[in-house]
């Protein structure tokens, strides 16, 4: 059967070249999208499985316990303590700081600044699967001022060397010696580590947090025993904070570590694996369309087969293997599709994907039971339909189509359109989105601003910032220079207010920045009711704050100025003054309110603001870093303008998921406009007769034309109006995830019906004017 069977095969597509073209490559189309999109979702699940603890290790979290979905990662530094001495389930526990804009050195030549470290406890390595290259594990991290070391960071600071039990300075202040180099962590790896500190270092050279439940500043990861149940180990650790803070309102949970990273993106896979299920879905309706439309090409096949005694389950077999051979044939298409595309698409995702032919055996199985999955229910319709012709129709000259099976054809090429044009409004919302928030007004002044950080050290002093200061403003470009704890889109810091000074029941979270006097001027925030901190106020240094607007509205004061407010630990600030709201970080949150107090010494984060002048800023910039170099030369030093790379890392995802809507939208009316092809490709081909006594008859050729492509703009008439409720349901829920969004406007809406339109008339309209300009003579010679 099957010899013969390739045979047959072999004919139709020599015979039906544009029928076996469009259904190939509309198959290999939908397989290539299904096979990207599971390749992305494959890596983005594979993060931290290389842990061989990967099922057992769970991140303490903290929720509200009035809005249990509203999370913090972060905790205090007792509650490893606690689990360690009272939960017998756990068996380590491990804390974990993160370290910003820290710098290390190994020599003057050897001075860089690094962003992956993090205090860790020595059980870290208990815990998570981290390789030991060099030094001993069981020590590595249990001594004040020591410090593990990438294998990176070895080769950076101590070429060609072996470090362990070298002496490596941070900042300038604090020397630690090496005492083991481990693996550079994977890429799908949560934590991206490049060094670590002991913890047992902490209250040396930050301050003791043994006692302190109240100040969460640290990442808590658990490893339970094996068979314990983390529901049961859940239950009996959420009170725990009720013993140590009082009128406490937040509850203890578990995040497995194969939610951590998925949990960010869940919805962006949920999305991808919607867009791989229509990429094949779309092909499969084009596959049926097509065999069915092709039908009567193959009638008196069928006939001669049942009259000679073929059986009907037989005839079914063989057009189901006729489907599968298709479908086979454009995997291998597909294959080729996807190396040819990955580039493209890591690009959007910002990842390394490739296709594991020899690594993921398992994977490359699956593909393959999908494809055969999509054959077999492709083809099922139409060897049911093709296998019900009688022959005694069909040798009778009866018709084996009829107005129903058209019927079904239109409208799975409407439910394509549908879909196109859905995912066409999308784009366009989205990207109009993305515009808006780019362009909207962030309440400062972001351009010419030339930002550096320095931690504190030794050699930063308060009075040398002074005297640098003064010799900066000496520069005819420099207009103003400040200092705070954080510059805007560039971290930022939290404060605990009491909303009802006189009691601790009910606080809020403020954003809070240290500055000095010269940072409202810098950012040319505005002042909407009382002042900015003076020199002429002494107070000023030690009670005094600014507050934004939202702030003043939280705390439901019509007359903000000279008001009150307490912090959790009992410090007082009187308010003196209220700016416009502004935005602290990405325009994809809501302003959230915010305090300003003083900025009284060096010996935290030090953020440092130059505005410059718009004309010869590079110049400038120059002038400035030499300045800089100068007062603190044991410092490396870093500058760089606040508008360069703005939210980059964001804008970036959102891009991204962007690019991704407008990519799948080309290829979903790409398989939609290759099966309206295909369809309209085999109507004219029937009704070429018809068309030739029309011409004979006085029709011309703007009469044929309209008689092709009317019934196409019927179509996509239809389709339209189905697709653009659609639309703005979809857009409508994905605009309410953004803070600040755009108004509905039917521009977007007329983008994508138009784009549809146009896509759909130059599908057909060479197959019309081919059929329109057929001489017809030639096309009824035969009559």
């Amino acid at each position: 059967m099957y010899p013969n069977v390739f045979k047959i095969i072999l004919r139709n597509i020599k015979r039906n070249k544009i029928y076996s073209i469009v259904n190939i490559l509309g198959l290999a189309i939908g397989l290539a999208v299904f096979i990207l999109l599971m390749l992305y979702i494959r890596y983005e699940r594979s993060w931290d499985t290389f842990n061989i603890n990967y099922k057992r290790i769970y991140r303490v979290e903290m929720c509200n316990r009035e809005a249990a979905s509203e999370r913090s990662a972060l905790s205090s530094y007792p509650l490893a303590t606690y689990f360690k001495q009272n939960a017998p389930e756990i068996e380590e526990a491990v804390r974990l700081r993160q370290i910003h804009q820290e710098f290390l050195s190994s020599g003057k030549e050897r001075t860089f600044y690094e962003h992956n470290g993090f205090f860790a406890d020595q059980s870290v390595f208990n815990t998570f699967s981290i390789e030991i290259i060099k030094g001993a594990q069981s020590s590595a991290l249990t001594e004040p001022l020591t410090i593990v070391l990438t294998e990176e960071l070895a080769e950076k600071y101590f070429p060609g060397e072996n470090p362990v039990g070298s002496t490596i300075r941070l900042n300038n202040k604090f020397d630690y010696e090496v005492t083991a180099v481990i693996k550079n962590p994977p890429n799908n790896s949560h934590l991206q580590y490049s060094y670590f500190l002991s913890f047992a270092s902490h209250a040396v050279t930050r301050w003791n947090p043994e006692n302190n439940w109240t100040n969460n500043f640290l990442y808590t990861y658990v490893l339970l025993n094996e068979g314990a149940s983390f529901k049961d180990v859940e239950e009996k650790i959420e009170n725990i904070l009720d013993d140590y803070i009082q009128n406490n309102k937040r509850l203890l949970l578990l995040n497995p570590l194969s939610r951590i990273h998925v949990q960010n993106i869940a919805n962006v896979l949920r999305l991808y694996l919607i867009f791989a299920l229509f990429g094949l879905l779309l092909a499969s309706i084009n596959f049926m369309n097509l065999s069915t439309a092709y039908s009567t090409v193959r009638t008196k096949e069928i006939g001669i087969k049942k009259v000679v005694g073929a059986q009907r389950s037989r005839l079914i077999k063989q057009f189901i293997s006729e489907s599968m051979c298709f479908t086979f044939g454009a995997l291998l298409v597909a294959f080729f599709l996807v190396e040819a595309v990955l580039p493209f698409f890591n690009g959007i995702v910002h990842q390394q994907i490739s296709i594991p032919y020899a690594g993921d055996w398992v994977f490359i199985m699956q593909v393959f039971v999908v494809a055969l999955a999509v054959g077999v229910i492709s083809g099922i319709y139409p060897a049911v339909y093709l296998s019900s012709f009688q022959p005694i129709s069909i040798f009778k000259g009866g018709s084996t189509t009829g107005r129903k099976s058209s019927t079904v054809r239109n409208g799975l090429v409407i439910l394509q359109f549908v879909v196109s044009i859905t995912l066409i409004i999308i784009t366009a919302v989205f990207y109009k989105q993305i515009l808006f928030m780019k362009t909207k007004d962030l309440g400062f002044e972001k351009n010419n601003i030339l930002i550096t950080t320095i931690p504190a050290s030794d050699q930063v002093k308060m009075d040398t910032w002074k005297i640098l200061k003064h010799e900066l403003l000496q520069h005819e470009n420099v207009e103003f220079a400040a200092i705070s704890e954080t510059v805007p889109f560039h971290g930022a810091n939290s404060m605990s207010i009491r909303m009802d000074a006189q009691s601790t029941d009910n606080t809020i979270h403020f954003v809070r920045n240290a500055i000095d006097y010269d940072f409202i001027n810098t950012y040319s925030l505005r002042l909407v009711e009382g002042r900015n901190f003076d020199k002429q106020f002494p107070t000023d240094r030690r009670n005094a704050c600014l507050i934004n607007k939202t702030a003043a509205h939280i705390m439901s004061w019509n007359d903000p100025v000279g008001q009150i407010i307490v912090n959790s630990y009992g410090d007082r600030f009187l308010v003196i003054g209220v700016v416009q709201d502004f935005h602290p970080y990405t325009t994809f949150y809501q302003i959230p309110p915010y305090i300003m107090t003083m900025k009284k010494d060096l010996q935290h984060d030090n953020s440092y603001s130059i505005k410059v002048k718009g004309n010869k800023r590079e110049q400038t910039a120059v002038f400035i870093e030499s300045k800089f170099r100068k007062f603190y030369p044991e410092v490396p030093i870093q500058f760089s303008f606040l508008e360069e790379n703005f939210d980059k890392e964001v804008f970036d995802i959102i891009y991204g998921i962007g690019r991704t809507f407008a990519f799948f939208a080309i290829l979903t009316i790409s398989i939609a406009s290759m099966g309206l092809f295909g369809l309209v490709a085999f109507t004219t081909e029937r009704r070429i007769k018809e068309i030739g006594i029309r011409k004979v008859f006085g029709a011309t050729s703007s009469d044929i034309l309209q008689m092709i492509v009317k019934p196409t703009m019927v179509i996509m008439i239809i389709a339209n109006l189905i697709a653009l409720p659609i639309g703005y349901f979809i857009t409508n829920g994905i605009l309410q995830d953004f803070a600040y969004r755009i108004n509905f406007s039917i521009d977007y809406f007329l983008l994508a019906s138009f784009i549809a339109f146009i896509i759909a008339i130059i599908t057909v309209s060479y197959l019309a004017l081919r059929a329109a300009a057929a001489d017809p003579a030639a096309t009824l010679r035969y009559e």
